[in-house]
């Protein structure tokens, strides 16, 4: 009989203790005459650290930098008003990112972080 192809396997003995952890599978499949066949091996990488995003110098007057220690797939920055009129919006970089805010009123900020994964706001006091 044939397969979809298609297979599921859940690791309940899975311990995420490190930040990082890289894990190789492979299937392993027997014939009914005993023959014995084995899968290519799939890499499956986790990446088990929450988000961190830091936000500096906050109050700011020209530039601020926003650092991420991890980015999975794309992502933005959006810079609001607290009426969440956008005023700036720019791609996120893994690392270190520059938002120029010359030009802006002194005043309240929401910085908005968009990730394939969350949204996170800090908030940005400019002088």
């Amino acid at each position: 009989a044939k397969g979809n192809g298609e297979y599921r396997f859940v690791d309940n003995q899975l311990l995420l203790t490190n930040d990082k952890l890289t894990l190789y599978y492979r299937l392993m499949s027997v014939d009914k005459d005993g023959k014995i066949l084995f899968s290519e091996v799939r890499q499956l990488t986790i990446n088990n650290l929450p988000l961190t995003i830091t936000l500096f110098p906050n109050p700011a007057r020209s530039v601020v930098s926003l650092l991420v220690n991890r980015l999975i797939g794309s992502g933005s920055i959006v810079v609001t008003d607290l009426y969440g009129k956008q005023i700036k919006k720019q791609p996120l970089i893994m690392s270190n990112n520059t938002i120029d805010i010359t030009g802006l009123s002194k005043g309240l900020y929401l910085i908005n972080i968009i990730t394939n994964e969350e949204k996170t706001t800090k908030k940005l006091v400019i002088e």
